[in-house]
């Protein structure tokens, strides 16, 4: 489901669990580490609340696929346009936008309108990752099927987890 993050945070606001530890139930600023999914207050909690949540982790890291970037000529400098902002941000060397300040958030994946198989930009909120995917590559090919199936398909557009391994990001 590729609108999973927005069904999770909205299911996570709505029953006020949005940053709120598992464990205790108290403000939470730090996340399992395996999965990005679930919040917990101190180490002892989230060490107190492994054998709970071990299965759901495992299952949930078992879903991330390593992305394999695509170099093209259209990718070596990239500028942004805020609309919202009035701003133009760029041209930057796009492989400076490939490290993120953090290692885990959100990418918003765009399907172009045009070519169902071509390239798919990926970039998160904050734009200092910004990468293609193969439209026809293995991962690639399941990102269209997941937003084109969805039903949110009219937006060419869905938001997946990222993580970043070794330098890597993971889908």
């Amino acid at each position: 489901d590729n609108h999973v993050v927005e069904r999770d945070r909205k299911a996570a606001k709505s029953k006020g669990d949005l940053k709120v530890c598992k464990k205790c139930g108290k403000k939470a600023e730090k996340r399992c580490t395996g999965c990005f999914l679930v919040w917990y207050c101190s180490r002892e909690c989230q060490q107190c609340d492994w054998k709970a949540h071990i299965k759901a982790c495992k299952k949930t890291r078992s879903e991330y696929e390593e992305v394999e970037m695509e170099e093209s000529e259209q990718m070596k400098y990239v500028s942004t346009i805020s609309i919202k902002h009035g701003t133009v941000n760029g041209p930057r060397k796009a492989e400076d936008l490939k490290h993120a300040n953090t290692s885990h958030f959100i990418v918003k994946i765009q399907v172009p309108m045009c070519d169902n198989q071509g390239s798919l930009l990926c970039y998160n909120k904050e734009k200092d990752v910004q990468y293609m995917i193969s439209g026809k590559s293995k991962l690639g090919v399941k990102l269209v099927s997941s937003i084109l199936n969805s039903e949110y398909r009219d937006m060419w557009k869905g938001y997946f987890y990222s993580i970043v391994r070794d330098g890597e990001p993971w889908d």
